[in-house]
């Protein structure tokens, strides 16, 4: 039954009251097993489609045999995405030990007959949501639960088309056995009870009889009328049964194309945004009282999220009572600092009424930082008793545990390395000693290896949380890219003027600009020969690209030049310390200085004042496509 959007809402509220889900820790075999076998069900009926004639083909084999490659490629997709941990994770009904998401899926799509509305299912999910909330994993493995229920609702279906068709094979080839001479209702009783079929028979078995007595000469008639005697109401009845084969099979066409359709329409869905949508720990966070999270990119929140999971495990309390915590804790210590003092808006250059919010005024705080999990540990034992951390010690002194882990691992080695080359022979004291002196190198290498090793097994690199900058670089935090280069030939200028354009062309925006930072080479005398030809083709390559790209209130192209000085220990004329020289005379050029062997000689000196970050490139390194937001957001 096909349900409408309130009913689907109603149907999502009974669900949630009805499901009894609890997480194993043992991960469920069942769901890969059944998909296993209804795939295997599935190739072997659209083999013996392909192997088979026409000549009792129903509508949803088209479907099925026009889509055999695509569907096959749905499963592989599906056995690339489903593993172990990801259905660990994933909470189980007690009843039937299904897991809660695939059993929230299978019944969304049996209600809307396998069509796959994205819109739909949201609101479906978000009514469930209302009476009972999903976790992260469940959300996130919508997706690919859809595909393994739509792909078993598909094996359901091919399997009742299979059974029609070997009803129909079988009235085919029973018929066949009879000549048309001998067909007569004695006959064809005795050859259907030889078969097998008693009296009465089927509603489909009797529909393809007649369909191929039909299709045989007209001396049928009698057997046609023998076989009506077998329904209660004659002719009318058959009439029926026709009716509703028919309709049965046109039933069995429209779910195979919804199916087909909907696979095809979740490859092409952005799950990302969706995901957003229904994640109510998304939700959650997003009303972090400094407004910081929701600027953060989706692999940063993700960062965040995959925290929550983890500290909810860890500590035995819901996912979003974790978020909910963490974000009051930030409210309490935001609305604290700003009773002090207002906080920098839109993080704008600091001034002396102006400070940055500290780290406790973010959720993240509480997230990934020992002091901070420690602070929301105490804040959960009012809702019940978190499991003790004891790794929390550890990441709040790191020097004393790296020394100590060193240590142990240190006297491990040693006595291993030790007992070992002893073993068997009389030691003497001085031996001992000799042994631990030769041995003391080979077990330090040894200790300091494990060492790091378990450091990376007890705490893994974290990524930096960035903020998303995919729609543009915003005015305060405008960035510098600079290549500080030397140059001797012309060659060489139009060469660094070409490459400055490739970085502009691969990283577009109003609020980044690019720039040259130029030396000459060594020289005996301040001003050499060749120095103004440099200076001029620079010049002249850099107003070219301002003249193409340059847009007002836009990006910008700029050349900055430092003349050369003395050096007496080198004994010549050159950059004051070379390329850090330049980058610290660059700095305080932006800042505003004016003493230093630094000028712009091309560029804008406007937009000196609003650069907030430098980004600083060798001649020959690359600034892939959007780089350059990435890194400017993680700044």
């Amino acid at each position: 039954m096909i349900l409408n959007a309130e009913q689907l809402r109603q149907k999502a509220h009974e669900l949630a009251l009805i499901h009894d889900p609890y997480l194993s820790s043992w991960p469920s075999k069942g769901l890969w097993r059944d998909f296993h076998q209804d795939v295997k069900s599935l190739r072997l009926f659209l083999q013996m489609l392909q192997d088979s004639s026409v000549s009792c083909s129903q509508p949803a084999e088209e479907w099925l045999l026009d889509n055999a490659d695509f569907i096959e490629e749905q499963v592989l997709v599906v056995k690339q995405q489903l593993n172990r941990s990801l259905v660990k994770n994933l909470p189980r009904l007690r009843k039937t030990g299904d897991m809660r998401i695939f059993n929230i899926c299978s019944e969304y799509l049996q209600h809307v007959d396998g069509n796959l509305d994205e819109d739909s299912l949201t609101a479906f999910i978000n009514s469930y949501q209302q009476v009972s909330v999903l976790k992260i994993a469940e959300v996130w493995a919508i997706p690919l639960i859809i595909r393994i229920a739509l792909i078993r609702h598909l094996a359901r279906v091919a399997q009742e088309v299979k059974t029609r068709r070997q009803v129909c094979t079988f009235a085919e080839e029973l018929l066949a056995r009879i000549g048309a001479s001998d067909l007569n209702p004695d006959i064809l009783a005795a050859a259907l009870e030889e078969a097998g079929q008693e009296m009465p028979l089927s509603g489909s078995m009797i529909v393809h009889l007649i369909r191929h007595l039909r299709e045989r000469a007209d001396d049928s008639h009698m057997v046609q009328e023998w076989l009506m005697c077998n329904l209660e109401d004659g002719p009318a009845s058959l009439d029926q049964v026709v009716s509703y084969e028919y309709q049965l099979q046109a039933r069995h066409q429209v779910t195979t194309g919804n199916i087909v359709a909907s696979l095809r329409n979740i490859s092409r869905w952005n799950w990302q945004d969706r995901f957003e949508q229904l994640c109510m720990v998304e939700h959650i966070l997003g009303e972090e009282a400094s407004g910081v999270y929701p600027r953060l990119d989706f692999s940063s929140r993700d960062v965040l999220r995959q925290r929550v999971e983890k500290l909810a495990r860890r500590l035995r309390v819901p996912e979003t009572l974790v978020a909910r915590e963490a974000v009051q804790l930030a409210a309490r210590e935001y609305e604290e600092f700003i009773k002090k003092q207002p906080p920098c808006e839109q993080e704008v250059e600091s001034h002396e009424n102006c400070k940055p919010l500290t780290r406790p005024t973010f959720a993240a705080y509480y997230l990934l930082e020992p002091s901070g999990i420690k602070k929301l540990r105490q804040a959960l034992k009012i809702c019940g008793k978190p499991r003790y951390m004891p790794e929390l010690h550890v990441l709040s002194h790191p020097t004393a545990a790296y020394f100590l882990t060193l240590g142990i691992f240190m006297l491990l080695a040693l006595f291993g390395f030790t007992a070992w080359i002893a073993a068997g022979r009389t030691v003497t004291s001085l031996d001992w000693i000799i042994v631990l002196l030769a041995v003391l190198l080979p077990a330090s290498e040894w200790a300091v290896t494990f060492t790091h090793w378990f450091i990376e097994f007890v705490k893994r690199p974290q990524p930096l949380l960035k903020y998303d900058f995919s729609r543009g670089i915003p005015f305060e935090a405008a960035t510098l890219v600079v290549i500080p280069v030397i140059w001797s030939t012309v060659k060489e200028v139009q060469s660094m003027v070409s490459r400055l354009e490739l970085h502009y062309l691969a990283n577009r925006d109003a609020n980044l600009h690019l720039g040259l930072l130029v030396d000459l080479t060594d020289a005996k005398e301040e001003v050499s020969a060749r120095d103004s030809e440099l200076n001029e083709a620079a010049r002249t390559g850099i107003e070219s690209l301002n003249r193409t790209y340059s847009t007002p209130g836009g990006s910008t192209f700029n050349l900055f030049q430092r003349h050369r000085t003395w050096n007496e220990s080198e004994g010549v004329w050159m950059g004051w310390e070379r390329k850090r020289g330049a980058l610290v005379e660059l700095v305080e050029l932006i800042k505003g200085k004016t003493d230093t062997t630094c000028r712009l000689v091309v560029g804008d000196p406007g937009i000196l004042a609003h650069i907030r970050y430098i980004i600083t490139l060798d001649a020959d390194t690359q600034l892939p496509l959007e780089s350059a937001r990435r890194m400017i957001g993680a700044m």
